[in-house]
């Protein structure tokens, strides 16, 4: 397989810490997989929930499509090398109106991972710009490692956590991550990024995929599962997923529930260690 980003592109990412846009999804493809989408919430009785809004991949053959395109594994491949895990997948709905935003963060606070080789690829399913709340980053962010945060109790915050990380926007500067339908970034695990209110008239859908390579590991005393996607895993780090199969939605809803307790129960160890070492959030 020949190289699939320019090295300028890959300089790019080096130095700010993510590429966007990239093209991956045709128009049909797009309609086709929110429909997939939209269904799943009207079997939900509603907007995804819970553990629901977490690793559809595991249970749902339209998001494993998804994140397993050739298009996004080739880019990732490119950053982080051949041998690739799913280790978290996430959807991301803003209705329009709403008062929904996600604070200033970095993705790797919560995950325990070393080294900070986790990249996520943000797909869109609808419009994202400024004004349905597109992700906002700033560049080159990633270099300064960890940043200091702080919990704050807001209904409106999409992070579970209210991670907040203060930012200097004058000093630091935004660059924003706007996408059309079937257009998706990726971004470093360090990056510090957020994202505003809809105020458009669709609702903003995305799905944001973390991948990491294969030697990647989990500080956690519980051992969370992963997805191999791509590459072998000569490592054994994470439990192994299986993608979901044709006629086996029982299975596949069964190893997502199991998943998702591992996954919670590694966030839970990862807030402990961090309240131990005296970080506030």
């Amino acid at each position: 397989m020949g190289q699939t980003l320019s090295d300028a592109a890959i300089e790019q990412y080096r130095e700010k810490g993510y590429l966007s846009p990239m093209l991956c999804l045709s128009v049909p493809e797009v309609a086709q997989y929110r429909d997939f989408l939209e269904a799943m919430e009207f079997d939900h009785g509603g907007a995804l929930r819970g553990i629901y809004q977490f690793k559809p991949h595991i249970h749902q053959r339209w998001a494993y499509e998804v994140a397993t395109h050739p298009t996004v594994l080739d880019a990732v491949s490119e950053i982080i090398g051949p041998n690739i895990l799913i280790i978290q997948y996430t959807v991301w709905i803003k209705e329009p109106g709403s008062d929904s935003f996600v604070s200033w963060h970095q993705d790797g606070t919560y995950f325990g991972l070393a080294p900070f080789e986790h990249i996520t690829a943000w797909m869109a399913l609808s419009p994202s710009n400024r004004k349905t709340g597109c992700v906002e980053v700033i560049p080159g962010s990633h270099v300064k490692g960890q940043r200091s945060s702080y919990a704050v109790e807001n209904a409106n915050n999409m992070l579970t956590t209210g991670q907040h990380i203060d930012v200097d926007l004058e000093t630091e500067g935004v660059d924003l991550l706007e996408l059309e339908p079937g257009e998706f970034s990726l971004h470093h695990t360090m990056l510090l990024h957020n994202s505003q209110p809809n105020r458009g008239a669709d609702r903003r859908i995305g799905l944001g995929i973390s991948y990491i390579p294969t030697h990647v590991s989990c500080s956690s005393p519980t051992q969370v599962s992963a997805m191999l996607v791509r590459g072998v895993d000569t490592y054994h780090h994470f439990e192994l997923e299986a993608p979901p199969e044709p006629g086996k939605p029982i299975e596949a809803l069964q190893q997502h529930a199991h998943a998702m307790k591992v996954w919670r129960q590694s966030r839970r160890e990862q807030l402990k260690m961090r309240e131990s070492a005296g970080v506030k959030a």
